[in-house]
């Protein structure tokens, strides 16, 4: 019986390579779907899909795995389920989650390559950053109306997407939120776009990291535009922005210099966590995170507290409304109480927030922590992970 993959491997790809390949997939909207659905043709064999949003019927006339009967189901696991059955050979895995809350560094490094097909600002700059410090291939796609675009960024990194972005950009990255960096209920804005220009561009991502897997020439640092309405296709360099704040705050990471934790992120609590960094590194070591948690909100006005763990961005703002302030009917700018937070863990936090776990806290698995120390009136840095995060998605090969 001659094999599924026959005019696949025709073309001189090579059907372990791709059986053996592990990517993600952000976003299982228009752009994501196709991506999915040319993975899953192609047998690639081990794919991470996150979304975390929910169908709704106007998904349906854009989206090839998507059905009447899976409106109000979540999109990550509809579409796992639909690649299964397109492709039974091959594993998928959904993450009903943000980008920001799914995978951390450890996990990029593992993996072959991501492709990008999120719809806002912020979620490129996040993925961005992380494939940036562990050097990961990111195939970025956008689309609008008829027209879209795939950008390619990759090691050595001397253009990341964050080199692109303009200030009005970075102020669009945030336009979900108030003012108070504060999540609002009501939806975003939306742009109409094409089930043709998606399949398209997606094309375009999924072939050129079939490509780089077989470690074939693709177009790094390169921009392929497709202007629909006029019919035309543009290939453009990318050029490096000398005050890019990706490569200005962060730098790739060194994993043979990271420390394995016997431990998973969500079984350890940030007290536990310090006692092991301060018996192996420094007793007077301090945890850095990369994003703020916020640790309570409160009203001077009424002497009232609300605790609440979470990373910033991740509050809605009818969640720290003061109730003293409502019930006196003052208007709702006046409501909003104030924003307590940290970005480090010294081990004088409550108890509340020292006994709950990293993944309570905001760290994503599979991340990588930050430990600094002064030694010697010399800032020192150690940095460790989680042996059993990387065991529960690649198996015990991976912390080998």
């Amino acid at each position: 019986m001659e094999s599924k993959y026959l005019r696949i491997n025709e073309l001189g790809w090579n059907e372990q390579k791709l059986r053996q390949a592990k990517v993600l997939v952000v976003g299982a909207g228009a752009l994501g779907n196709e991506v999915l659905k040319n993975l899953a043709l192609l047998g690639v064999g081990n794919i991470w899909v996150v979304d975390m949003d929910i169908i709704e019927s106007h998904n349906l006339t854009r989206a090839v795995l998507f059905r009447e009967a899976d409106v109000g189901q979540y999109k990550a696991d509809v579409a796992a389920r639909r690649v299964r059955e397109i492709n039974p050979d091959l594993q998928i895995h959904p993450v009903v989650k943000t980008v920001q809350e799914a995978f951390g560094l450890l996990f990029y490094h593992h993996i072959d390559l991501v492709f990008g097909c999120v719809d806002n600002v912020q979620a490129r700059l996040d993925i961005n950053r992380y494939c940036y410090q562990t050097q990961t291939l990111y195939i970025d796609a956008g689309i609008r109306l008829l027209d879209g675009d795939v950008k390619v960024f990759g090691p050595p990194y001397q253009v990341c997407f964050d080199c692109l972005v303009t200030q009005q950009m970075r102020d669009e990255a945030w336009q979900r939120f108030s003012c108070l960096k504060l999540r609002t209920r009501r939806s975003a804005a939306t742009i109409p776009t094409a089930p043709t220009v998606s399949s398209i561009m997606a094309g375009f991502q999924v072939q050129i990291g079939v490509k780089y897997l077989h470690q074939a020439s693709i177009p790094l640092n390169r921009r392929i535009t497709v202007l629909g309405n006029i019919d035309e296709m543009h290939l453009t360099q990318m050029s490096a922005n000398p005050n890019c704040p990706t490569h200005s705050l962060y730098e790739p990471v060194n994993f043979e210099q990271v420390t394995l934790l016997p431990y998973e992120s969500r079984e350890l609590s940030a007290k536990n966590l310090l006692h092991l960094i301060w018996q192996m590194f420094n007793s007077k070591a301090v945890v850095q995170l990369d994003y703020d948690l916020i640790t309570h909100y409160t009203c001077p006005e009424h002497n009232y507290r609300l605790p609440l763990l979470r990373r910033r961005g991740y509050v809605f703002a009818d969640e720290v409304e003061c109730p003293f302030c409502k019930q006196q009917g003052l208007p709702n700018s006046f409501l909003l109480m104030q924003e307590n937070f940290t970005n480090q863990l010294t081990g004088t936090e409550t108890d509340e927030l020292l006994n709950s776990s990293l993944l309570q806290l905001g760290l994503p698995p599979c991340h990588v922590v930050t430990a600094a120390a002064m030694h010697n009136n010399r800032l020192q840095y150690r940095f460790f992970g989680f042996e059993k995060d990387l065991s529960c998605y690649f198996g015990k090969t991976a912390t080998n």
